[in-house]
């Protein structure tokens, strides 16, 4: 089973622990040209197959995603013996000053200290301005990750116009209007680190076939079968 590295902003990491987030978007690299209507792929490329999961670099249905996130390390420890670490998206402590600890980006954190995992269950290729309303609610739109601000009305987005903002709030300005394609990725979330997670699968007993009840018919032998 292959596992690889994702990282997401503060709100998003809030709508995953608050269950409000399955799906997340991810532009396709490198673009197609459009011609006649039709995606022709650079030479050389990966091109999306079918559904498109077989060249996602993010994984397939069934592969894992561990979350990278902005963290600090709790106390003064550095080594991942005894390692513990804290949570920007938390908003409830500040990193300790021992050692110059500071919160550092996510993309500097390491395997030993994420706290989710996504199991992938569906992969597809689309443009990013075909998202549904029902898939925009997946997405986590919630108001407060609409702007920087933080401004928060308690209401969800249940359209497109407001997966719209979000997108352009993390992908910048015009990032919406330019329809780019995007990998579409669906995923449960499992509150676990991706090794414990992987300890678990490795470790599940095989469950043996079920045994007919006793009483109950099994397929029928044509050898032994009464004539009509």
């Amino acid at each position: 089973m292959t596992d690889r590295p994702i990282l997401f902003s503060g709100p998003m990491i809030r709508a995953l622990l608050e269950g409000r987030k399955t799906q997340t978007r991810r532009v396709v690299k490198p673009q197609p040209i459009m011609r006649d209507g039709e995606p022709v792929w650079p030479s050389g490329a990966k091109r999306p197959r079918g559904r498109g999961f077989e060249d996602c670099p993010y994984g397939q249905p069934g592969g894992l995603l561990w979350v990278r996130e902005a963290w600090a390390h709790a106390g003064f420890c550095e080594t991942t013996r005894d390692a513990k670490a804290i949570y920007r998206a938390d908003g409830e402590r500040q990193p300790g000053s021992c050692c110059g600890c500071a919160w550092k980006p996510s993309i500097f954190m390491p395997r030993w200290a994420s706290r989710l995992t996504l199991r992938i269950t569906d992969v597809r290729v689309q443009r990013l301005t075909d998202i549904s309303e029902a898939d925009a609610v997946a997405e986590g739109c919630f108001t407060e990750c609409m702007t920087p601000t933080g401004d928060d009305n308690g209401r969800a987005i249940h359209n497109p116009g407001g997966f719209a903002a979000l997108w352009e709030w993390i992908n910048g300005p015009g990032s919406w209007s330019a329809n780019p394609w995007v990998w579409a990725l669906t995923f449960d979330v499992i509150p676990h680190n991706v090794d414990s997670v992987l300890f678990e699968l490795a470790n599940a007993p095989i469950e043996a076939p079920a045994s007919p009840a006793a009483g109950s018919r099994t397929a029928a032998d044509p050898s032994k079968t009464c004539a009509a």
